[in-house]
C-alpha cells in the first residue's frame, strides 16, 4: 500500500496487486483488485508487467 500511495504521488497509477496469498486473490486493497501471480501472467505476458517487490522481511545479497 506504501508503494501505491508513493507511485500516485508520482502520477503513476497501479492496476492491481499481485499476492501469493490465496485468501487475498479478488479482494480489494486501495481500490485495486489482489491477483494472483498466474492471473497476472495470464493478463500482461512475461514482458508486459512493471513489478515492485514489497516484503515484509529484507535479505541483502550483498552481505
Amino acid at each position: 500500500m506504501t508503494a501505491q500511495e508513493d507511485l500516485l504521488k508520482l502520477g503513476v497509477s497501479a492496476e492491481c496487486f499481485c499476492d501469493n496469498n490465496l485468501a487475498k486473490h479478488g479482494t480489494m486493497v486501495m481500490g485495486l483488485e489482489v491477483i494472483s501471480p498466474k492471473a497476472m501472467l495470464e493478463r500482461y505476458g512475461k514482458d508486459g508487467a512493471n513489478v515492485l517487490i514489497g516484503s515484509l522481511s529484507y535479505y541483502s545479497i550483498l552481505t
